[in-house]
């Protein structure tokens, strides 16, 4: 989104061109930006726009082009280069990231492609910017870019053609006035209408940009009790033969847009037809830079019905970017004033961020503003995946198909729920769009290989934290080692122990399951913490269980595992672990930081 809101404000007047790392060669893009001359001038710049997650790993899909980058390959390409032509390519990076949440690791892509692009002979045209999560990054990244464009305006010879390489997801944007629409009868072409705007491509891999449809088998609420719906959804993937995935691996997957918000979008726009009966082609000049966002052709057309369910982010909260367009568009002054002002500092963090208010909270609230839907095309964010663990082992899939059972895949979350100052409920959009679906359906998504594994020897112990449905990834661990134990009865298992966070009795899940791995030795101890009903959190339950700590993580070579959300449950472990450690050694050493450097710390965190 980013991007998006990168290139809308650098278009009106460079020509800005948004690719995603993994659609484009290293050496293509960084020939782009070469310049044979001392004298600056910003014709072609490189702009990255990168974040990481994990342990500090770029994101899927700029992994390739990051280690190509770090790569002997990268050097000899650069000094080829020098060579021919002189100075190095022209570049600027912007990193998103979290500087409260584990901050030895904050920025660590950028900084790091920073340093690795000096070392190439890049020319840093302008200052790396930062984005911090943790307090207003849209209001970082908008002092950035503004900054940025600015620059660009004070440069002479400026013959601009800008090229934004980003991190986050396929996303091409420019305005309309280089999109070439021409709507379709619908009665002459319904016939041809594809039914997903994503599609499925058999002959590529499958991937955040290849998705694959999964089959819904069967839903399970996992705490018919309880305050709050903790789900499990069984997906078939006997028929998706290229899906595979390991114990501890994530699934990605596309939600749609609620028919409620679509509805009250068509009613604010007024379009002559209902978006169903919209159906369009869209495509470039042919001497543009730019790329379609998506493929709508005459022989294979979309209606905007399916562009807005399933394309664009019509549910997020929108961007100061995205404001600031529309109030170009407001023919009331006072309206147009009010929409200026949301959009910058304060009022957008505390009024748009604050309340989540969307794109059509937005356009219902100022009715002057006048667009349409081909404009609000160049301005949406695109729906980008959500990311969930597998809650089942690989190993379970070995076992059905011994007995002719089809393979399965396993979701364990809960929808995201959240009350604004508005008297309105925010709704999480792929985890209130999965409970919709019916068995049966289908959702589309990928597989994202992890690296939160188990130990390769069984005999090395294990630390692991969960709260809430953070038990996934530890469900699927007990069921890859019941399922080792079944195979191999005299298998032995190292010291392990689960300290499981939740709001009281009736939120725990998988209670059967964690007392028979009790039983029959898989885990060693479990220690439960409700949150609701006795005030104690898994942080309490470590400190609590110090000695245990001490023997396994300080002492001895135990694996760290966290599932949960960063804030609250990620910080308060992090704090009591690096509190025992203080106590014991009297140091301040950060004991976390050198698990990681162990690699002994495994996370599983998200905002």
């Amino acid at each position: 989104m980013f991007s998006e809101s990168f290139t809308n404000d650098v278009s009106s007047d460079y020509t800005a061109k948004v690719v995603d790392m993994q659609d484009i060669e290293p050496e293509k893009a960084f020939g782009f930006s070469y310049h044979s001359n001392k004298d600056v001038n910003p014709s072609n710049v490189l702009v990255f726009i990168v974040s990481n997650y994990g342990e500090g790993q770029p994101t899927d899909n700029a992994k390739s082009f990051y280690e190509w980058l770090m790569s002997d390959n990268a050097t000899n390409y650069f000094n080829n280069l020098k060579q021919n032509n002189g100075e190095g390519p022209l570049v600027t990076i912007f990193g998103l990231g979290n500087s409260k949440n584990f901050p030895e690791r904050y920025q660590a892509v950028g900084k790091n492609m920073e340093k690795r692009l000096k070392e190439l002979g890049c020319e840093f045209i302008f200052k790396r910017g930062e984005g911090d999560d943790s307090d207003a990054i849209e209001t970082d990244f908008e002092n950035w870019k503004e900054e940025f464009i600015n620059f660009l305006k004070e440069q002479n010879s400026m013959k601009e053609s800008i090229t934004t390489s980003k991190n986050q997801q396929q996303e091409i944007k420019t305005n309309n006035l280089k999109y070439v629409f021409e709507l379709l009868d619908y009665e002459s072409v319904k016939n041809k209408i594809r039914e997903n705007v994503r599609e499925y491509d058999s002959n590529q891999s499958i991937s955040g940009k290849n998705p694959i449809e999964f089959k819904i088998s069967t839903f399970k609420d996992l705490t018919p009790k309880g305050d709050r719906r903790r789900l499990e959804i069984l997906l078939d993937i006997e028929n998706t033969p290229l899906v595979n995935y390991e114990t501890g691996d994530h699934i990605g997957i596309f939600p749609r847009n609620p028919k409620q918000l679509i509805e009250r979008l068509e009613k604010r726009l007024n379009t002559e037809l209902p978006f169903d009966k919209i159906v369009f082609t869209i495509e470039t000049p042919k001497d543009s830079l730019e790329s379609v966002p998506f493929f709508s052709t005459k022989e294979r057309p979309l209606t905007l019905y399916q562009v807005m369910n399933q394309f664009y982010d019509l549910n997020g909260v929108i961007l100061p970017s995205v404001i600031n367009f529309l109030a170009d568009r407001a023919v009331d002054t006072k309206e147009k004033s009010e929409l200026e002002k949301l959009g910058k500092g304060d009022d957008y963090n505390k009024f748009v961020k604050g309340n989540y208010l969307n794109v059509v909270d937005l356009l219902e609230q100022f009715p002057s503003i006048k667009i349409s839907w081909q404009e609000l095309i160049t301005i949406l964010p695109k729906i980008t995946p959500r990311y969930y663990s597998i809650s089942s082992s690989h190993l379970e899939n070995e076992e059905r198909k011994k007995k002719g059972e089809n393979r399965i895949l396993r979701i364990t979350y809960s929808p995201l729920l959240t009350p604004t100052t508005l008297n309105k409920m925010f709704y999480g959009l792929c985890s209130n769009y999965l409970p919709l679906l019916q068995v049966g359906g289908v959702c589309s998504g990928f597989i994202r290989t992890s690296s939160f594994r188990l130990p390769e020897d069984n005999l090395k112990p294990i630390v692991m934290t969960a709260a809430g449905t953070g038990i996934a990834p530890f469900k699927a661990f007990i069921e890859h080692r019941k399922i080792l134990r079944q195979r191999d009865p005299t298998i032995k298992f190292g010291k392990s122990i689960l300290f499981y966070g939740v709001r009281d009795e009736n939120d725990l899940m998988y209670k059967q399951e964690i007392d028979e791995a009790l039983k029959e030795g898989l885990i060693s101890d479990v220690f439960l913490a409700y949150s609701t009903s006795e005030k104690r959190f898994v942080s309490h339950l470590i400190l609590e269980q110090k000695e245990l700590i001490i023997e396994y993580l300080l002492k001895g070579n135990a694996n760290l595992y966290l599932c949960g959300g960063v804030h609250g449950f990620g910080e308060s472990v992090y704090n009591s672990i690096q509190e025992i450690y203080k106590e014991k050694y009297n140091s301040n050493t950060n004991f976390i930081d050198q698990l990681r450097k162990e690699q002994r710390c495994f996370e599983d965190l998200s905002d």
